[in-house]
């Protein structure tokens, strides 16, 4: 082991490094375990609740979205329709414009990031809630989180052609003097993915450990054994699932949900996406949480 992978979070350093030149945008598990990431996908139980074990994000108990209609703002005119989801190919109606001829967008990142603006666009539009609660990002006590940057830090896009980016990155407030080291954060990552093949993509991956180092050295949390992480991924095409990646010092665990489709504005899964995103964290107080 070299100098640079040596102390603190030497093992996401290593990784950072390994991920940047990997090549393979859908790694086996037996790529994953080499690089030393355990990952899972765990079920899904009514449509509502991701089965992480051990889990530290629960969504947000109420389907927000059927209980706070969006009304239009008096004092800020905006538009009160969401952005569209639009019907967009299948990863098989891609192979078949391959071979037939047809033509689809196949930009892939765009078609995540319209999900992304959709969820958002359901967090912070006008809702007659109560006094001093006017959007859905007012409850769960969360906050956005702009880390101070230093030379060496991981940047949180690419910036190139196969590429992710991490568009919202969420802490929880510390109004009432309780710490927590969860963080919430949407990455939209330039890849496509299948109903067939669930594993998560190197994308994805990349925007996980880029992020992680930033919160593990922000000084609050800097003593922790645990930090946890729920990151809300959209793909291509139109798809998106929900990872909990937990870095213990040591290694990286990373569990998933399936992936869900975007592609039926009818059916899609906005609401479970809104609950996790005012997501309630659990346990790891660092009141009580073991420091070293």
């Amino acid at each position: 082991m070299d100098s640079a992978t040596q102390g603190p979070h030497g093992f996401l350093k290593l990784l950072s490094r390994q991920l940047r030149v990997f090549e393979p945008n859908h790694p086996s598990l037996d790529d994953l375990q080499r690089l030393g990431i355990q990952v899972s996908q765990v079920a899904t139980v009514g449509d509502e609740l991701i089965q992480f074990d051990p889990c530290f994000f629960l969504p947000h108990p109420d389907r927000l979205l059927k209980k706070y209609p969006v009304e239009a703002d008096p004092d800020t005119p905006r538009p009160t329709t969401p952005p569209r989801l639009n019907a967009v190919p299948t990863f098989d109606q891609v192979v078949q414009e391959l071979q037939g001829g047809l033509q689809f967008d196949k930009n892939w990142y765009r078609q995540g990031l319209m999900i992304q603006e959709h969820i958002d666009w359901q967090l912070h539009t006008h809702r007659n809630i109560q006094p001093g609660i006017y959007c859905l990002s007012d409850f769960g006590g969360l906050r956005s989180f702009y880390p101070s940057y230093k030379r060496g830090d991981p940047q949180l896009r690419s910036g190139r052609a196969k590429g992710w980016d991490v568009k919202a990155k969420l802490r929880y407030s510390t109004r009432n003097g309780t710490f927590r080291p969860h963080m919430i954060i949407s990455c939209v990552a330039d890849v496509a993915v299948n109903d067939t093949d669930q594993g998560l993509t190197t994308p994805e991956l990349r925007a996980i450990v880029s992020m992680m180092p930033i919160r593990v050295n922000h000084k609050p949390f800097q003593n922790c054994h645990i930090h946890p992480i729920l990151v809300l991924s959209f793909l291509g095409p139109q798809k998106g699932r929900i990872i909990q990646a937990v870095y213990d010092g040591g290694g990286l665990i990373l569990q998933h949900s399936q992936l869900w489709t975007f592609e039926d504005p009818q059916t899609a899964p906005v609401e479970m996406f809104v609950r996790y995103n005012l997501g309630q964290p659990v346990g790891l107080e660092m009141s009580t949480v073991s420091v070293r």
